[in-house]
């Protein structure tokens, strides 16, 4: 399998993605929720209360985590 070259900025980038996200993904497993703003109000999403938005958003952030993490840490540079 050949590994792609990332350039020192993009797997920088990569990094901070892989941290931030890592912190959303924590945050959904530990609370059961999350919150958004969307023109001025609140809204909450949990597993009860829209199912399908949780846990789309749930998969979502394990692939930017899968994502980043390998373009952060595994790929190598150019």
């Amino acid at each position: 399998m050949i590994l792609p070259k990332v350039d020192k900025a993009g797997q920088w980038l990569a990094r901070f993605f892989f941290v931030v996200f890592s912190m959303l993904l924590f945050q959904d497993i530990a609370v059961d929720s999350f919150s958004y703003r969307q023109m001025g109000r609140q809204h909450l999403v949990s597993a009860e209360g829209s199912p399908f938005k949780y846990y789309f958003a749930f998969l979502w952030d394990i692939l930017i985590v899968l994502v980043s993490g390998f373009f952060g840490f595994i790929a190598k540079r150019k």
